[in-house]
């Protein structure tokens, strides 16, 4: 069961663009440079997110429940990271 908001069945949640559009209040993720979603109960990484924030320069995922780094090929512009 995948909700529309990533929710998944163990309660974590995917880091998918309705997920960053809606607890971060952020719409333009092209335009995106520094994305800040800590302790979020994130698990993993939506490809189709990852591959939609190409400008992100910054990205703290940290205090979250990831459990692999899939999907962070597609920040190619990272400068800094905090997971």
């Amino acid at each position: 069961m995948e909700a529309n908001q990533g929710q998944s069945v163990t309660g974590s949640l995917a880091m998918t663009t309705d997920v960053v559009m809606n607890r971060a209040g952020i719409y333009d993720l092209l335009a995106l440079k520094e994305l800040i979603l800590r302790d979020e109960d994130l698990a993993q990484v939506d490809e189709t997110c990852a591959q939609s924030l190409v400008s992100l320069e910054i990205l703290s995922l940290s205090h979250n429940r990831l459990t692999s780094l899939d999907g962070f090929q597609y920040f190619v512009n990272l400068i800094e990271v905090r997971i």
